[in-house]
Parts: structure tokens; C-alpha cells; sequence
């Protein structure tokens, strides 16, 4: 596998991390500064330039994030095509959280669309468009484990 790939994947888990936790700007870092990005999700729209994208980002962290407790995004079987300092992919999503105020577990898929550019040595999105196919509850949410019973 090429560096390159190795470090757009270490690009993909970075993101999904700092949707989960970090701030819009550490969210928007990750993106070029002529970046667009396409939540289709949300509706037939597009965001110019990181400064758009960090205010997307606020937004949905006010709106969504904060009304759920343990949010997870996880990406799947990236495909990614390197061509010099650009490159493409495709991967799928799974994002899980908990509702705060009804405790109704959740979970989405999806598929985000990329297209990647290298910037003094970094991998960033040059373009990134969500796709969420469906969303669906779960029927048993444990937020803590039971104990096991261990003898102390």
C-alpha cells in the first residue's frame, strides 16, 4: 500500500474523530482551503472554501452533536485512487449516537464521496460529499455494562 493511501485513511479516521469530539475548526482543518463540501443529507446545497465549511460544521455541532451523547462515526472499505498530488475515493459510513433527551439509540449508513489534495505535505479534502442512505433506532441501548462480578 502507498504512503499515500496510508496517510488519505489516517485523513478519513481523523475526521471522523473530530466530527465526534473535536471543534468545527478542528473539523475544518482537515479541509483545503478552497474545499467544497456537499452534505446531500441535509439538502441539494454546497459549501465554498474552509471558512463555509467551519461554519457548516458549528452549525451542526450546535443542531445535531450537541443533543446526542456517544457519537461514533466509522469509515469502511475505502477505495482510493492516487494520481500525484490528487487523489479520489469512496468509502462507506456508520455513524451511532444516543439521544439526550428521549436515551433512543440510533444509528445511520452512508457513503461519502472525496476527492483528496496534497498541501504542503498533508492530505486534505478537496471535495467531500455525504450521502446518508437510512437511519434506524435500536431497540436496546447500554450505556453502562453490567458488572461482571468480579471478586475484589
Amino acid at each position: 500500500m502507498s504512503d499515500a493511501v496510508v496517510a488519505i485513511e489516517q485523513l478519513l479516521s481523523a475526521y471522523c474523530h473530530r466530527v465526534d469530539r473535536g471543534s468545527a475548526a478542528d473539523v475544518a482543518a482537515l479541509f483545503a482551503e478552497d474545499a467544497v463540501l456537499r452534505p446531500r443529507y441535509d439538502g441539494d446545497y454546497e459549501l465554498s472554501g474552509r471558512a463555509a465549511i467551519e461554519r457548516w460544521y458549528a452549525w451542526y455541532h450546535e443542531h445535531f452533536r450537541a443533543g446526542v451523547r456517544h457519537l461514533k462515526h466509522l469509515v469502511m472499505s475505502p477505495l482510493i485512487e492516487v494520481d500525484g498530488e490528487r487523489a479520489s475515493g469512496v468509502c462507506y459510513l456508520v455513524a451511532t449516537a444516543v439521544a439526550a433527551g428521549t436515551g433512543e439509540g440510533f444509528y445511520a449508513t452512508g457513503t461519502y464521496h472525496d476527492e483528496y489534495v496534497r498541501v504542503d505535505r498533508h492530505w486534505r479534502f478537496r471535495s467531500r460529499l455525504i450521502e446518508v442512505e437510512w437511519m434506524v433506532s435500536h431497540a436496546t441501548i447500554a450505556e453502562t455494562f453490567p458488572p461482571l462480578g468480579f471478586p475484589r
